[in-house]
């Protein structure tokens, strides 16, 4: 017998205002669909905290610092790695963090949501000290967990990134669904999305796969602020990197 399984949504880049930003948060308030916004510090303006403290549906993680590529030669692109040590990792994340918590109190969860998805050793043995309970990747990347955090992933893109930054067919998107829903052990199944990157249209579209996961009998919306916790039960169970 399948288990259940819990649908979550996360948006990447805020930060800046935005007309996009204004639509996706009009699709919020519309649908009813809790929202997890990854907020770039560095980025954020007075304007757009006042309009995700208006949105009811929302909470904020904290996307990285400013969103700076730090990667070494040629390789894939990186803020929370690559030529930023440890120390210079701890010290912007402390800073976002606490600049965060400032502005949005209890609607700030202690979740990390490195920028492209990728963070390195050195920065990931910095986050428990800084007070983060989690970190959001993507797919079956599991690396937080040995530094004693929960890892809590999103599983479908809805950008297509090598096909001109559009956004996925509905049909190619409710293929990935399916997939996904195949295994009978899928617990979770969390949705990316990029406003900044993505027109009404693309809204559009967006509402029209919440209304198909709807229909699913299996599948059920997750409220964010428990998301996190019944998985950090399982990463306090976990042997961490030099215990």
């Amino acid at each position: 017998m399948s288990n259940p399984v819990q649908i979550w949504w996360r948006d990447d880049d805020a930060g800046y205002r935005s007309e996009r930003l204004d639509r996706l948060l009009e699709l919020v308030r519309r649908t009813g669909r809790p929202l997890a916004l990854a907020v770039i510090p560095a980025r954020l303006e007075p304007e757009v905290t006042a309009a995700i403290l208006a949105c009811d549906d929302v909470v904020v993680l904290q996307h990285g610092w400013d969103h700076a590529d730090h990667a070494a030669d040629d390789r894939k692109q990186v803020e929370l790695g690559g030529t930023l040590g440890g120390e210079a990792c701890r010290d912007r994340l402390a800073r976002g963090k606490a600049l965060l918590e400032h502005a949005f109190g209890e609607r700030f969860l202690p979740v990390l949501v490195p920028p492209w998805n990728r963070i390195e050793a050195p920065c990931l043995a910095t986050l428990e000290a800084l007070g983060f309970v989690a970190v959001s990747t993507f797919a079956r990347d599991t690396s937080a967990i040995e530094f004693g955090l929960a890892q809590v992933n999103t599983h479908v893109d809805l950008i297509d990134w090598q096909g001109g930054r559009r956004m996925k067919p509905l049909s190619d998107l409710l293929a990935e669904v399916d997939r996904l829903l195949a295994d009978p052990a899928l617990g979770t199944l969390g949705l990316m999305s990029h406003h900044l990157d993505m027109t009404q249209a693309d809204l559009d579209v967006l509402e029209q796969l919440f209304q198909y996961l709807d229909s699913l009998e299996r599948c059920r919306w997750a409220s964010l602020v428990p998301l996190f916790e019944p998985q950090r039960k399982a990463a306090d169970a976990t042997p961490r990197r030099g215990s």
